[in-house]
């Protein structure tokens, strides 16, 4: 059984792999031009805990690539009749791949535009027991080497309130 925060960043997920997703709302965002550094098949949506540098050297994912995972639970204990009353971080860590660092700062701008437009419609209950109020915040990491193209990743952080009985 998975724990509450797991269960909403995996239903962020869900939101995120549906038809007018994630890869619907990035390709709305990217001008004409720029739509050929969008793979494919779109944005690939990873779920857990497993780190994404690991992910990506054991695996075969096409960039650009969303990981959502629980990052930290805090059980404050303020509902006096619930078992668990607190807090739970779910993040969205968004890697882009270019040959150039512009193309970089191009898509790493797109994929933040697209994760905080699709995270403010989702204000409200994510599920029984947990309540998004639209507050996030992002940090960029700087741009690195990863094979023969450069890479960037950005984090997304978002905060939910939890109440379970």
């Amino acid at each position: 059984m998975l724990h509450i925060g797991d269960e909403c960043a995996f239903a962020l997920a869900d939101v995120f792999e549906s038809g007018d997703g994630l890869t619907a709302k990035w390709r709305e965002l990217m001008i004409d031009e720029d739509r050929e550094l969008l793979a494919p098949n779109g944005v690939t949506v990873i779920r857990g805990q497993a780190p994404l540098e690991l992910l990506l050297k054991s695996t075969s994912i096409q960039l650009p690539v969303c990981h959502v995972y629980c990052r930290k639970m805090q059980n404050d204990m303020r509902g006096k009749f619930n078992a668990v009353s607190g807090r739970a971080e779910v993040v969205v860590e968004c890697t882009v791949s270019g040959v150039a660092v512009e193309e970089l700062t191009k898509q790493t701008s797109t994929a933040i535009a697209a994760i905080t437009e699709m995270l403010a419609a989702q204000r409200g209950s994510w599920l029984a027991g947990a309540y998004y109020d639209g507050a996030w915040s992002v940090d960029v990491s700087p741009a690195r080497l990863g094979g023969k193209q450069f890479l960037q990743s950005c984090r997304v952080a978002v905060a939910l309130d939890i109440r379970k009985a």
